[in-house]
């Protein structure tokens, strides 16, 4: 990952998490423990962030309430080839003149890619899905009202599906933090909201 990208996620994340650890940010960025302790002393030195113990934090964190987990800028660097290759094979399972639901994460905004050449509605609470295929596509975007989390790229209501409840779709494409013995995982409850 290039200096300047880095850098973006770094950031991101400090701005996003309040605190962010070396060990995390090399993680994210996969570099090492120094190449992200220079990047970090270097961001401090231009004031962008403050170099702390262990890591950094964010020098003026948000002042509206944000949702708990990894910002988008950061979420779509990791295991990018994964991604793609699950976005894919979502994507073939479309045909055309189908409407599909396609909710906010970085897995399946890889979609969009694959979507393109397809003539599909697509209802989204995503601005980057939303975005790419207003400018990339022929497709027909719908998305729903309520509140923009620019972090995560989404648009969450906490007052229920009522658009959705009103979009007929053969197929939902979600993603998720994680899988469990329970099942879906997902950090933040107004994430689970929409997703229900």
């Amino acid at each position: 990952m290039h200096e300047t990208e880095r850098h973006r996620v770094i950031l991101a994340a400090a701005q996003s998490q309040q605190m962010v650890t070396v060990a995390d940010l090399c993680e994210v960025t996969g570099s090492s423990e120094a190449t992200i302790r220079r990047d970090i002393a270097s961001l401090d030195e231009q004031g962008k962030l403050r170099r702390v113990r262990g890591g950094a934090e964010a020098i003026n964190p948000p002042s509206q309430g944000g949702l708990v987990g990894r910002p988008f800028s950061v979420n779509e660097t990791i295991n990018i080839a994964q991604k793609r290759a699950i976005a894919r094979a979502a994507a073939d399972l479309c045909s055309d003149g189908e409407p599909i639901i396609i909710n906010g994460g970085t897995t399946t905004y890889q979609m969009v890619h694959f979507l393109m050449a397809k003539r599909v509605s697509v209802f989204t609470n995503s601005f980057a899905i939303a975005e790419y295929l207003i400018h990339n596509s022929r497709n027909p975007v719908i998305i729903p009202g309520g509140t923009v989390y620019r972090e995560q790229n989404v648009i969450l209501s906490p007052f229920g599906g009522v658009v959705a409840s009103h979009f007929y779709a053969k197929r939902m494409f979600i993603g998720c933090q994680g899988i469990g013995a329970h099942g879906l995982m997902e950090a933040d409850p107004m994430v689970v909201q929409s997703e229900l």
